[in-house]
């Protein structure tokens, strides 16, 4: 990558681009990132690592009902991909948020897909924490001409506390997810 230089405590890196000099905050070369309409880019690398450095945590299970089957066939995804998926990576659990508007798969849908495709009745997930999206953002930042840094799409600090405001607020009534409290 042209100009490619890591940020100094390694949280990111500057390239050059087409539009002038960028700097990539949240995510190195090799991190797995997702683009969320909603949320901006999101280091699943990051979320993934949270999860396997915690031994205690459990994924969960949830059904494979027609809402999610419909939401799943609305995604663009690559058939070879789903066709060439072994079993076991069918079977490892996705990864979804918690969001003002309920939850978002993050990390998965071609496995949802390939779910579908097989017949299956559920699926696993881990559920991340709105508060995650604070850990695991990606930000794309573009030099100016007068030297200063804008950031380049996504949610700016402020849009993102109150999407993580709305979404905490759902984790209150979590029956509006979809989800039980077990008793």
């Amino acid at each position: 990558m042209p100009g490619f230089e890591v940020a100094p405590g390694g949280r990111g890196h500057y390239f050059d681009s087409p539009k002038g000099r960028c700097f990539m905050s949240g995510a190195m070369p090799g991190d797995e990132c997702f683009h969320s309409d909603r949320f901006g880019q999101i280091n699943v690398s990051k979320c993934q690592d949270m999860f396997s450095a915690d031994s205690e945590l459990r994924a969960l299970t949830a059904p494979l009902d027609k809402g999610i089957i419909r939401n799943i066939s609305a995604h663009e995804f690559d058939q070879t991909t789903v066709n060439q998926m072994t079993t076991e990576r069918r079977d490892e659990p996705i990864l979804m948020i918690v969001s003002g508007d309920g939850l978002n798969v993050v990390d998965g849908t071609h496995r949802l897909r390939r779910r579908i495709q097989d017949s299956c009745t559920h699926f696993s997930f881990y559920l991340l924490h709105p508060r995650v999206l604070q850990m695991a953002r990606v930000r794309l930042m573009r030099q100016q001409s007068d030297g200063s840094w804008r950031q380049d799409g996504g949610l700016s600090n402020e849009e993102l506390e109150r999407e993580i405001a709305k979404a905490e607020a759902m984790l209150d009534n979590p029956s509006s997810l979809g989800l039980r409290r077990e008793s």
